[in-house]
């Protein structure tokens, strides 16, 4: 790949990803998306120079809409980094025991929905942040308390960060498109979707969503 042709493939990764993150709109399937995406990575990792700013390798998830009350997590929230062979994974592992003494490793199902950090403090929930570009994200606050699944209040006083994924049932996502389908409207596409649509318009779907917790901040720690 030439540094033209990596620029070219730069601004159109960059319409994919904004299709997806911002507008909720996907023009591109994950599997077009991730083959350029791997491209664009392995391009740069050869190329470390040459890397451009806009690249979408470069940001930690979405970007902040700015319609939205901008919030700042405490400590930043990455996201997961992907991993395609058998290769990528002996690379990651090796890199793990380079940079941690006696590792443990535990492996369970990726949630693929949408990030969200839920602060509590003094037991009760005080904010509610999508990931945004990791540093900087939404707050959606109000609309997470109508989650059943967030408890309003916990037993733990200190401030603490509660880090995971909302997710949405298969069946709730066929019976929300059924009804678009009746109603002649635009299909979603896939079910993260729909769980940020919720986070901004949580009136707008009956279905019940519920939150997967992998990771806790607890400042201070």
């Amino acid at each position: 790949m030439t540094q033209k042709q990596y620029l070219e493939q730069v601004k159109l990764l960059k319409e994919w990803a904004d299709a997806y993150y911002i507008y909720d709109n996907p023009i591109a399937s994950d599997e077009e998306y991730d083959k350029l995406y791997r491209q664009i990575e392995a391009y740069e990792k050869e190329n470390p120079l040459h890397v451009s700013v806009i690249s979408p390798t470069q940001k930690v998830g979405g970007v902040v809409i700015e319609s939205f009350f901008k919030a700042k997590h405490g400590a930043r929230m990455w996201s997961m980094e992907d991993i395609f062979d058998a290769s990528g994974l002996q690379t990651w592992v090796e890199r793990i025991y380079k940079n941690v003494e006696n590792p443990h490793f535990f492996c369970e199902p990726k949630f693929d929905g949408a990030s969200l950090n839920i602060i509590y403090e003094g037991g009760k929930l005080l904010q509610a942040i999508t990931r945004g570009d990791g540093v900087i994200g939404e707050d959606v606050t109000q609309n997470v308390k109508t989650i059943r699944s967030v408890p309003l209040e916990i037993t733990y006083d200190k401030r603490i960060e509660i880090r995971g994924e909302v997710v949405i049932k298969l069946a709730d996502f066929e019976a929300i498109n059924e009804q678009r389908l009746a109603d002649n409207e635009q299909l979603f596409a896939n079910r993260r979707i729909i769980k940020r649509r919720y986070m901004v318009e949580p009136s707008t779907f009956t279905s019940d969503l519920s939150i997967r917790i992998p990771d806790l901040y607890v400042q201070g720690l």
